[in-house]
C-alpha cells in the first residue's frame, strides 16, 4: 500500500532508507514513469505504461527497488483541487486495491507533487530536441514524470 505523506518534509523523513524513487505523471490513457538514481540526484524518464495496467507499474516498483513514489498532482492554476487531482486520487486507490488483492507489499511512502506547467515544460524540451509530434506524444509523459520527480528531488535537497 502506498502511504501518503502530507508534506515533502514528511516524505523525506519517510524515505530514510537508500534507494531510488519513482515519479509518475498520471494521465487517463497513459502513465509517464521516471526513476531516480540511488543517490536521488537525477530523475530520468523510464517508460510509458497504459494507465489500466497497474500490474506493469507495480512490476517497475518491485524490480527497481523503489523506496518512495512521487505522483504529479495537477492543481488548478488557482491552487485549488480539480478534476485532475480527483483522477489521481482514484488512481492511487486502484494501486492500493491492486496491492491488497494480489498481496503485494507496497508499504512505501508517496508524495503528491504540484505539477502545474510540467507537461508544457516537457513538450517544450522535446520540441527543442527536434522530436516529431508523434514521438513527442509518447515521450512527453515519461519526460513529464522526470520533471515532476526532479522537482521533488531538488526541493528535498534544500530541506
Amino acid at each position: 500500500m502506498l502511504v501518503l505523506c502530507k508534506t515533502i518534509n514528511d516524505f523525506k523523513k519517510a524515505i530514510a532508507k537508500p534507494g531510488p524513487l519513482l515519479g509518475i505523471d498520471h494521465g487517463l490513457a497513459r502513465l509517464g514513469v521516471s526513476v531516480s538514481d540511488s543517490e536521488r540526484v537525477f530523475a530520468l524518464p523510464h517508460s510509458v505504461i497504459i494507465a489500466a495496467q497497474i500490474n506493469a507499474l507495480v512490476d517497475v516498483i518491485l524490480h527497481k527497488g523503489i523506496v518512495g513514489v512521487v505522483v504529479g498532482y495537477p492543481l488548478e492554476l488557482s491552487g485549488e483541487v480539480g478534476s485532475g487531482c480527483e483522477a489521481v486520487d482514484e488512481f492511487l486507490k486502484k494501486v492500493n486495491n491492486y496491492a491488497k488483492k494480489t498481496e503485494v507489499d507496497l508499504q512505501i511512502p508517496c508524495y503528491l507533487q504540484d505539477e502545474r506547467f510540467t507537461t508544457k515544460l516537457s513538450n517544450t524540451m522535446l520540441k527543442q530536441a527536434k522530436l516529431k509530434r508523434k514521438k513527442r506524444a509518447v515521450e512527453d509523459n515519461a519526460v513529464a514524470a522526470s520533471n515532476i520527480l526532479q522537482t521533488a528531488l531538488d526541493v528535498m535537497k534544500n530541506l
